[in-house]
């Protein structure tokens, strides 16, 4: 937004920074005004100019608010970039708003600083993983998709804090893939219905029902009930194995061929469930002769539950979403 002309021992700098068209939204949840924004920023001991993009939150009343709330609002917000980019990001100050009281014909700060948020992270190039996404291209649907985000954040925030954890971090891969099976549990605990039936065949309850009726026949009275209730059908909790293999059949059939093109998807799970089991439970390794070992495979594995987890992501929040191959 800031062009440069050099003529005859003059230099002209332009800027359409005020040509920036901003967009602003409300964050129900919140009760805050969200709105990104441009500004120019000029050095005289260079003789530079710089555009610097900012997002700007206000309460949507004039009541006065913890800075914290709005502190919170950013990280999520920010973590809200990252599972859209694929990019991590950092804060390097988040600036206060100054209002001014007046005192002896003085206009006195009654808020004056930054609030300094420092994050070392060993350089790294993420060119190559990051998602095209921007504001323009989410358009009208932006507030619609920022709301969800708001509205289901606690119940996103472990995998959303997991999954930022992996892209800021120098974890073992290990860790990584771990992490990127137990998002996805975890996805499917809190955000999926997903029950086991459970019905017996008619054999099954025909026997049922005859020790039943040997148990209120042959039985004392007084203990009959504690035999009855061991009789009685207990709801199955879904495995890590069914619950991944749900997950995958639930992906559209379009992107289920671009996301896991030619992986033998079965054995993909039981790889997943044995290597999760023996890092998590730390068991022989002969019981686990399945389990994820090579570098490459849980590199390429882990990138794959993170686009898993991405696709389940962009459904809340009712987003298009569209499949990149990295």
């Amino acid at each position: 937004m800031v062009t440069i002309k050099h003529g005859d021992n003059q230099t002209i700098f332009e800027s359409a920074v005020n040509e920036y068209q901003s967009t602003k939204v409300l964050i129900k949840s919140l009760g805050m005004n969200f709105e990104d924004m441009a500004i120019l920023h000029s050095s005289f001991t260079n003789t530079s100019f710089t555009s610097v993009y900012f997002i700007k939150l206000t309460s949507v009343d004039s009541n006065t608010r913890c800075f914290d709330e709005f502190y919170q609002s950013s990280r999520k917000f920010k973590e809200f970039i990252e599972i859209l980019s694929n990019t991590p990001l950092s804060f390097t100050n988040i600036e206060f708003l100054v209002d001014y009281k007046m005192l002896k014909d003085k206009h006195l700060p009654i808020i004056k600083g930054k609030y300094f948020v420092q994050h070392a992270r060993k350089s790294k190039k993420w060119k190559n993983y990051q998602q095209d996404i921007s504001l323009r291209k989410l358009e009208d649907n932006f507030e619609h998709i920022l709301n969800h985000w708001f509205d289901k954040s606690d119940e996103l925030e472990f995998i959303v804090r997991q999954f930022s954890k992996n892209l800021h971090g120098d974890l073992y891969l290990e860790d990584q893939l771990i992490d990127a099976i137990r998002n996805l549990e975890v996805y499917s605990r809190n955000f999926k219905n997903f029950k086991i039936p459970q019905c017996l065949s008619d054999d099954e309850e025909k026997a049922r029902k005859s020790l039943v009726d040997f148990i209120n026949t042959h039985i004392l009275e007084e203990i009959r009930r504690k035999f009855r209730n061991k009789l009685k059908f207990k709801k199955k909790e879904p495995s890590l194995s069914e619950r991944l293999k749900n997950l995958i059949n639930l992906i559209d059939e379009l992107n289920q061929t671009k996301i896991f093109s030619d992986c033998d998807r079965e054995l993909l799970i039981t790889k997943l469930a044995q290597t999760r089991n023996y890092c998590t439970h730390g068991d022989s390794k002969d019981k686990y002769l399945k389990m994820i070992t090579d570098v490459h495979e849980m590199y390429e594995t882990k990138l794959l539950l993170q686009e898993v987890l991405r696709y389940y992501i962009y459904q809340e929040l009712e987003m298009k979403y569209r499949y990149k191959n990295f």
